[in-house]
């Protein structure tokens, strides 16, 4: 592990040279469960294989120098996650964590807190809506800012100083390849997936109008409240098949703002005890020690993630 996090002070005086990170970490736990073998195991022999995929990306993040602002956000089970209260077929296509890959999310925030780095995770608020807060809070301050994740949802959050970074994908978005990627802007997303639905959240769209369709109607209405107010005007549109998008529209009225209340994000948690500030601290060197040792991670590892992770 070379390279490693610039000093505090550094990072303090250049961050508009050095934006701050938000990640989406459970997209890294899911990789390091699918890549790594499960007879990776703990001391306690249950299978760490989710944490030291995890590990492995952190440590790769960590050589491009990460900044003094530095956060995960976490995926908690959604008990009472507001989304299914609104639509409970939300996420229904998908399968349950397996018990020991919870058990290895615990050890994966565990191990950040030690790290010296700001970690949440909520049961009524996804990993997406506590990104959303801290991009709201950065943004307010005109703080650049770079969003690590795999998910198109988080585009949405990208401002005109601001990146979408797929770490493992290599790739990085800003607001305009967003739109090139998309055929809408940023802001526009939610809207756009509203109407189109997603699949992979199972969130119902509207049937015959895809990709491409809606976003070629933003371009017209420029959102969803001028689209749903003005549907007699989708039928004057010089588009092949206006007259039925006008009809697809209006039937499915009801359907788009429902779906518009799940594809959006929720920017503003405000609980005791969510983390705003997410200026990093010195690693936790007993704490370290003792992850280290639990995970079976070899002789130094400790040593080697301190140094990493330390001010200069």
């Amino acid at each position: 592990m070379g390279g490693g996090c610039l000093p505090a002070k550094q990072a303090n005086s250049d961050e508009a040279r050095h934006p701050a990170w938000l990640v989406d970490a459970s997209i890294y736990i899911y990789r390091g469960w699918h890549l790594f073998p499960n007879t990776l195991t703990g001391r306690d022999g249950h299978p760490v294989n989710a944490v030291i995929g995890f590990l492995d990306f952190v440590s790769q993040l960590a050589e491009h120098g990460c900044p003094n602002e530095v956060a995960f956000a976490f995926d908690a089970e959604q008990s009472k996650g507001f989304r299914k209260e609104i639509y409970p077929h939300y996420k229904a296509n998908r399968k349950p964590t397996p018990q020991e890959l919870k058990r290895q999310f615990t050890i994966c925030r565990e191990f950040v807190r030690a790290l010296g780095m700001i970690e949440c995770a909520h049961s009524r608020y996804e990993g997406d809506d506590i990104i959303g807060t801290w991009s709201k809070g950065l943004q307010a301050r005109d703080q650049p800012l770079v969003i690590i994740t795999a998910d198109k949802d988080l585009a949405q959050l990208i401002g005109a100083q601001d990146l979408w970074w797929d770490f493992a994908g290599g790739k990085k978005l800003d607001a305009r390849k967003i739109k090139g990627k998309y055929g809408v802007r940023p802001g526009q997303i939610a809207d756009q997936l509203a109407i189109m639905g997603d699949k992979t959240d199972n969130i119902p769209g509207v049937q015959g109008i895809g990709r491409v369709m809606s976003a070629k109607l933003l371009h017209y209405f420029n959102d969803l409240e001028n689209l749903l107010s003005t549907p007699d005007r989708i039928g004057k549109l010089k588009l092949r098949g206006a007259r039925q998008l006008q009809k697809l529209i209006e039937e499915n009225t009801t359907q788009i703002l429902l779906s518009r209340r799940l594809t959006g994000l929720f920017c503003d948690i405000n609980e005791p005890g969510f983390p705003h500030r997410l200026t990093r601290r010195q690693p936790d060197v007993d704490e370290l020690n003792r992850l280290c040792d639990f995970l079976q991670l070899g002789p130094g590892a400790s040593e080697r993630w301190i140094r990493l992770f330390s001010f200069n």
